[in-house]
């Protein structure tokens, strides 16, 4: 009996080894369009607030120049800043071609070499399944791989539904997500339309909680407790009236072209009209106070967009609180569209300004079993592919020659205690299990015709035979 005992047990701590099988972490990236890090100070957000306390946090995250949705969120997704990325703004001109690419496959293929977290993870191997979930950028192969799961931006999907799509990519039965990166459009859409400060604005902020609570649940109600989850936004918000609209119509006609969205203006002038075309918007600057000029070789190194081919000769970068005539245009559509009334003191949402100032940067918040106490939150949105990498166990790769991105997410990972714990029981269950292995060969050598499975089996019937024998 004690031999019967003794079989059963080392049965049990070899199927231990095999659930200490080390297996493909899973990550999930949430981003939030436009949520500015001081609203977790407008008493909206109790449950991000609890959140917080037992996470890992960090208010100051710097973002990429322009501070726009398109830019940002590629470069979330490849380390890159937007000089290697390509993707510099929502509107761009190829220089090329001449034409003006908005999103699509161009705009985000400026190199075919950069290479997106998602793809990189269907990559590395076959057991690897990336899914997008409206992610800017995403929807489109990159070196010919495609998304195992994607769904392209569709604002009439409710943001549950996105939520229970995007957790039931992580529970498929056959080929289970291991990265999701989950979008959603507000509150950006909102600030843009009634200002950051407006009770429409507040909703939102209160939605983005409510919302935050229902995917924890939804993980846990789903046993993905073991997926770590990071929670972030691409920029802030700042309001602009029209008073502090900047018309640079009467410089700009006649001698080139302005191409972009507010507060950036990429500007093209005609042949031979580069140095008065400069002249005159950079005395114009100098009387308006509100705004900066630069050509392309002065645009200062720490937004890392010059040496983008893409990059404009001109460039015109409004100050916070402030933007260019392009706002007129978009007034007229808000109007219509939304019936709103609009007065000298209307506000409205502008992003894309010096990431350096407070208003424009996101947030991070990170919870899951690779985030724990000795992590340090990375301070720069290019630092995250490489965080993100890490966590799923990816070799970092350089999109670039100039990639920025660093591995330092997980130095302390040596102090994880209950990691080593489980390093040594699964060395002590592989070293029984093969010990076992032979002790089972030497006793049962005449039950070689007999299949492995049965050998327990008929150990068992004799063991009771005998039993019976002595009863």
């Amino acid at each position: 009996m004690e031999l019967i005992k003794f079989c059963f047990w080392i049965t049990s701590i070899s199927h231990l080894g095999n659930c200490l099988t080390p297996t493909e972490n899973k990550l999930l990236v949430v981003s939030f369009d436009g949520f500015r890090n001081d609203y977790f100070n407008r008493s909206l957000t109790p449950n991000l607030g609890k959140l917080i306390e037992t996470s890992v946090y960090t208010s100051r995250l710097l973002n990429v120049f322009p501070t726009k949705t398109f830019p940002n969120h590629f470069s979330i997704a490849t380390g890159l800043y937007v000089e290697d990325h390509g993707a510099i703004g929502t509107e761009v001109m190829d220089v090329e071609t001449g034409s003006i690419l908005n999103y699509g496959y161009e705009l985000f293929h400026y190199d075919e070499n950069v290479t997106p977290i998602w793809t990189l993870n269907e990559m590395s191997n076959e057991s690897r399944h990336s899914g997008c979930m409206m992610w800017p950028g995403c929807s489109m192969d990159y070196r010919g791989t495609k998304n195992t799961y994607d769904v392209k931006y569709n604002e009439s999907m409710t943001w549950n539904q996105r939520v229970n799509t995007s957790i039931s990519w992580f529970k498929q039965p056959l080929n289970p997500a291991n990265l999701v990166m989950l979008y959603f459009e507000s509150p950006d859409l909102e600030e843009h339309i009634y200002g950051p400060n407006s009770a429409q604005t507040n909703a939102q902020i209160k939605h983005v909680d409510d919302t935050v609570a229902a995917i924890l649940e939804a993980l846990e109600a789903n046993n993905l407790t073991d997926v770590n989850v990071v929670f972030l936004s691409d920029h802030g918000m700042e309001a602009v009236t029209l008073p502090r609209i900047i018309n640079l119509t009467a410089i700009i006609d006649g001698l080139g072209l302005a191409v972009g969205t507010s507060p950036i203006l990429q500007i093209y002038p005609k042949k031979g009209k580069l140095e008065e075309l400069y002249s005159k918007l950079h005395q114009y600057s100098k009387k308006n106070g509100n705004f900066d000029v630069y050509k392309k070789q002065d645009i200062p190194e720490r937004y890392h967009y010059k040496k983008c081919k893409r990059a404009p000769p001109i460039l015109a970068v409004a100050k916070p609180k402030y933007g260019f005539h392009d706002l007129y245009a978009w007034i007229e559509d808000v109007k219509a569209k939304y019936n709103v009334t609009v007065t000298n003191d209307s506000e409205f949402g502008v992003h894309g300004y010096d990431p350096d100032f407070t208003s424009m940067q996101p947030f991070f918040i990170a919870r899951g079993p690779k985030f724990h106490r000795n992590f340090t939150a990375p301070n720069r949105t290019v630092d995250l592919f490489g965080v993100f990498a890490d966590i799923l166990g990816l070799p970092l790769m350089t999109n670039v020659v100039n990639s920025p991105h660093k591995m330092a997410a997980f130095q302390d990972r040596n102090d994880d205690s209950g990691l080593t714990v489980r390093l040594v029981l699964f060395s002590l269950a592989s070293s029984i299990g093969l010990a076992t292995l032979f002790f089972v060969f030497i006793l049962f050598q005449r039950l070689l015709s007999v299949p492995n499975g049965m050998a327990c089996a008929l150990l068992w019937k004799w063991e009771r035979n005998s039993l019976k024998k002595h009863s």
